[in-house]
């Protein structure tokens, strides 16, 4: 009986049946009827030489597919990060306000002339750094 390893290893040697076989990726190799039996309970490993062409084609969309998941969550979290990003231009030097403290995001507020209320006692400074953030760009951009 024709049987090929199909898992992601370039040889695969059989330890299930105990044949010690030595099985090239995606090659068909004569394997007596006993042993074809076992290897063949585990079909994410071993498949029929009918089989094959359609394990390869399966094995070859789920990589491309699992290649465009991972660049679409790469993109996710590229934005997510540019998103979280804080960073002003503040007199020619390059500034996060994600780490700033309270009392210099308000000094902040103060020295720009920035017109937004003072943090709320249940907000947190995370909220209050977005809306100075966005102040200060708003401002930046009527100013230019």
């Amino acid at each position: 009986m024709l049987i090929a390893y199909i898992g992601p290893k370039k040889t695969k040697i059989d330890k299930i049946s105990g044949s010690r076989m030595v099985f090239p990726q995606f090659e068909a190799m004569e394997v007596e009827k006993e042993f074809a039996h076992q290897l063949l309970r585990f079909p994410t490993v071993y498949v029929e030489e009918k089989n094959l062409k359609a394990a390869m084609e399966k094995q070859k969309e789920a990589t491309v597919s699992a290649a465009a998941l991972i660049e679409e969550k790469k993109q996710a979290g590229i934005k997510e990060l540019k998103d979280a990003s804080r960073v002003i231009n503040l007199d020619g030097q390059e500034v996060d306000l994600n780490k700033y403290t309270l009392i210099k995001l308000e000094t902040l507020v103060e020295s720009q002339d920035l017109d937004i209320a003072t943090k709320a006692a249940g907000e947190k400074v995370y909220d209050y750094c977005e809306r100075v953030f966005t102040a200060f760009v708003a401002k930046n951009e009527s100013d230019a």
